[in-house]
């Protein structure tokens, strides 16, 4: 973890349901966990967002350089497997998405991605081509 010290964060361990309170407060920049702890990052530039993603970022290029397998889930898991670490960021706001685009900015691969429940049906249409 000093490794990420060096990226000009504050770090500090705290219980789990403090931690995911803190992250959905935006209290916090974002939250690594494993089985047995939580650890919050706090950045000192919080004038919006983006510097936060492009934190979390630069963590997961850190750790994939590293040999480590890093994963999208839709959420976090109830019980954390062994060895794994799970990367929480804050929930974003479709009018902070629209903001920074607006403003020629862009979030981090992946920041913004959108998760659909169900397939949508319909949308999808078959053309075949006419017999000549």
């Amino acid at each position: 973890m000093a490794c990420l010290q060096n990226l000009g964060l504050s770090m500090r361990h705290e219980e789990p349901a403090i931690a995911r309170e803190l992250l959905d407060r935006r209290r916090v920049a974002f939250v690594i966990e494993d089985q047995d702890r939580s650890i919050v990052f706090e950045s000192p530039l919080r004038e919006d967002t983006l510097d936060d993603f492009r934190t979390s970022f630069r963590i997961e290029k850190f750790l994939r350089e590293k040999g480590l397998t890093v994963s999208y889930v839709e959420k976090k898991p109830e019980i954390i497997p062994e060895a794994t670490l799970v990367l929480s960021t804050v929930k974003l706001e479709k009018d902070e998405v629209v903001t920074i685009a607006s403003s020629g900015r862009l979030y981090p691969p992946k920041s913004t991605r959108h998760l659909i429940p169900s397939r949508p049906l319909g949308t999808m249409r078959t053309y075949r081509m006419a017999d000549t």
